[in-house]
């Protein structure tokens, strides 16, 4: 059977270990996966499209949408998240109910999040750096079981979003439209600030 070739570049974690380690091989595909900086996986990505399938930012991928670029296609894998409603008590030890109520918490704040973090990212010109932290941020947040469930994250998403959208209103900013410029990895930057080029200074946006 012919194989398709296909190269993935992906930042090292555990769940996908066992496919970019070559423990799991995809049927029908002859894989090569790359392991790279995920500042240096968007920038080669978006300027270049260097390979076929690529970690992207999803609020990176909504600003390319909305800029009526449709060249890019969105695999699913938020669905990833679905095995966490059995984290704490396997599948024999939780109930449907229980899993349906933590799918459920995922979909209202997951909206919540994203529009959050798109904000971040827009605001600071593009700053992964920025947007991870605050991903990790309300990660840490969920984690914190304050209620049963845990689900207190999610009204406290929607009084953060709706702060947001207030403040950026105030400010006569749009609280649908953005751009997030291509970003420019560690490396790059490294090389025109040795060759003399230095980056021009940005004035803080507040």
């Amino acid at each position: 059977m012919n194989e398709i070739p296909l190269t993935l570049a992906i930042s090292r974690y555990d769940h996908v270990e066992d496919l970019t380690s070559g423990r799991i091989m995809p049927e029908g595909v002859r894989l090569t996966c790359l392991s790279l900086p995920i500042e240096e996986i968007f920038f080669r990505f978006l300027k270049h499209r260097e390979w076929d399938v690529s970690e992207l930012s999803f609020a990176k991928y909504a600003s390319l949408i909305s800029q009526g670029d449709t060249s890019l296609t969105a695999i699913p894998v938020f669905l990833i998240h679905l095995p966490l409603a059995f984290e704490t008590n396997g599948c024999q030890g939780t109930s449907w109910r229980d899993a349906f109520i933590t799918w459920g918490v995922l979909l209202v704040a997951a909206p919540f999040q994203r529009y959050l973090i798109g904000t971040l990212l827009i605001d600071t010109r593009g700053s992964t750096l920025a947007a991870g932290l605050m991903h990790a941020s309300i990660n840490a947040a969920g984690a914190m079981v304050i209620v049963p469930g845990g689900w207190q994250v999610v009204p406290a998403l929607i009084l953060l979003t709706l702060g947001v959208l207030g403040y950026r209103s105030w400010r006569g900013r749009s609280a649908i439209d953005g751009y997030a410029p291509a970003i420019t990895p560690a490396s790059e930057a490294a090389q025109r600030t040795a060759l003399g080029v230095m980056p021009q200074p940005r004035s803080p946006r507040l």
